[in-house]
């Protein structure tokens, strides 16, 4: 999958602002879908590269995370992400823009039913320029 991508403004009363892919991805309710994630997040004021399996009403699994150099609320490129149910790694995301572009790469420990493909979005404003999605 590959998105272009434009934050264009963070809501400043929310405390955790989120832009990411959702694979295997399955509609819990109108405001909660589960799923594989890979998503890059402001959290307070840390950035950062995340991989869960979100399985609301239950707990998130987190897969891994890690520093990220963009700052989220100056996200404007690509997004790049992949996902196989039987690869090493198996999920995977890069934010890309001219100047940087940081990535992570996680093998899931637990995997969600089959699904579908989501865009994530949480508390920021987004421009999505484009969208295209290969399968094999």
């Amino acid at each position: 999958m590959i998105a272009g991508v434009d934050v264009v403004g963070v809501d400043p009363l929310a405390s955790a602002h989120e832009l990411g892919i959702i694979f295997d991805a399955a509609r819990y309710s109108d405001y909660e879908i589960n799923g594989n994630v890979c998503e890059l997040v402001l959290d307070g004021t840390t950035n950062l590269l995340r991989t869960t399996l979100h399985q609301y009403p239950g707990l998130d699994e987190s897969f891994g995370e890690i520093p990220s150099p963009l700052p989220l609320d100056e996200m404007h490129g690509l997004m790049r992400a992949f996902y196989s149910r039987a690869g090493n790694p198996a999920l995977g995301c890069s934010f890309e823009t001219p100047e940087l572009q940081p990535s992570i790469e996680r093998t899931p420990t637990g995997m969600a039913a089959p699904g579908t493909i989501a865009l994530w979005a949480e508390d920021i404003g987004v421009s999505f320029r484009f969208v295209m999605i290969t399968t094999k």
